[in-house]
């Protein structure tokens, strides 16, 4: 499972959301990442 963070700075993640691929996680992270939000995945 992965957890995708999102936020609005880089150091303090206010949403998660998690998946069960890394390929789910990273399209997500594009989507989020073109609205503005910084993203970090991290494998849960």
């Amino acid at each position: 499972m992965y957890k995708m963070l999102f936020g609005y700075n880089d150091y303090d993640f206010g949403f998660s959301w998690t998946f069960d691929t890394l390929a789910e996680a990273n399209s997500a992270a594009k989507e989020q990442e073109a609205k503005g939000y910084f993203t970090r995945i991290i494998r849960v």
